[in-house]
């Protein structure tokens, strides 16, 4: 079935020791599926070979890679809906202490190319 990802790339980190991809680096992206399909955003990062850091399932890393995020790391920052009236609520959340953690371990490139 059809399915919509648009994202952005927010920073960029090396990472040539950490995954098996050939661009050897991470991307901190803000991803917006358009659809709901399972799993959409693991399937389709994946597919363009830039699996999640942590998906075990979808992810082609190397076991060392997973040291340094303790999970999948994928967080819904803010989310909008219609409540039971029909009227429009938003939730948001900020990104949990254990992901801020491999973030501040992180070095972002000088030139992300943005």
């Amino acid at each position: 079935r059809e399915a919509t990802t648009l994202y952005e790339v927010r920073a960029r980190f090396p990472a040539a020791h950490m995954t098996s991809n050939s661009a050897g680096e991470l991307m901190l992206l803000l991803v917006r599926p358009l659809t709901g399909r399972t799993h959409q955003i693991r399937v389709h990062f994946a597919a363009i070979l830039r699996p999640l850091l942590g998906d075990a399932a979808y992810g082609v890393l190397r076991r060392d890679a997973l040291a340094s995020c303790p999970r999948l790391f994928l967080h819904c920052r803010c989310i909008s809906l219609q409540d039971l009236d029909g009227q429009p609520f938003t939730a948001d959340a900020p990104l949990p202490q254990d992901l801020q953690n491999v973030l501040n371990r992180l070095t972002p490139l000088q030139d992300p190319g943005l």
